[in-house]
């Protein structure tokens, strides 16, 4: 073996070792900002979060989700909206029940990842009083089984759309 291929190996090694312990510490500060960031947040108080800015008896169908949107995210979001604009639309045009796509990572929506605890796109239910404040929420998290069975995700949201429509028409 040639020394200067040796020496070649080894820096070639070491250099590439500093290249991926820099982009670690990167990505870690990158991480503490975010972090930090969030701390600034808007009190849930004060957010769509804790209360409803529409007066009434409400329901909300939500999507939730960050800047990042994959296939599934994507779909998910599609079906849904499929779904409470189709089979929904008188409540809909009533104001009954409303829909929306919510990006958690813009400040004044963070409160959304603690008050329904998220982590990930989520589709969540949430009813509203009539002073507003929120009664009943619910995360529909088998949505990223059912993203695939068109069928299968409507008769889902469907079944848990009415039966909270139920219970709140109930009280």
């Amino acid at each position: 073996m040639r020394p200067w291929r040796f020496r070649f190996k080894t820096t070639l090694g070491v250099a590439l070792l500093l290249f991926g312990t820099v982009s670690l510490l990167a990505a870690g500060l990158d991480v503490a900002r975010d972090i930090r960031g969030m701390n600034d947040a808007v009190p849930i108080e004060a957010t769509p979060c804790a209360a409803s800015p529409e007066r009434g008896n409400r329901f909300f169908v939500y999507v939730l989700h960050g800047n990042a949107h994959c296939p599934t995210c994507e779909e998910i979001k599609r079906l849904a909206l499929e779904v409470v604009t189709g089979d929904y639309a008188s409540r809909l045009g009533k104001g009954e029940l409303l829909f929306r796509d919510i990006n958690v990572e813009e400040r004044e929506n963070g409160c959304f990842i603690e008050t329904f605890q998220i982590f990930t796109t989520s589709l969540v239910l949430a009813r509203y009083d009539a002073s507003g404040a929120l009664t009943e929420w619910k995360n529909l998290s088998a949505v990223w089984e059912l993203a695939s069975d068109p069928a299968a995700f409507r008769t889902y949201l469907q079944d848990e759309l009415d039966t909270m429509l139920r219970r709140g028409n109930d009280s």
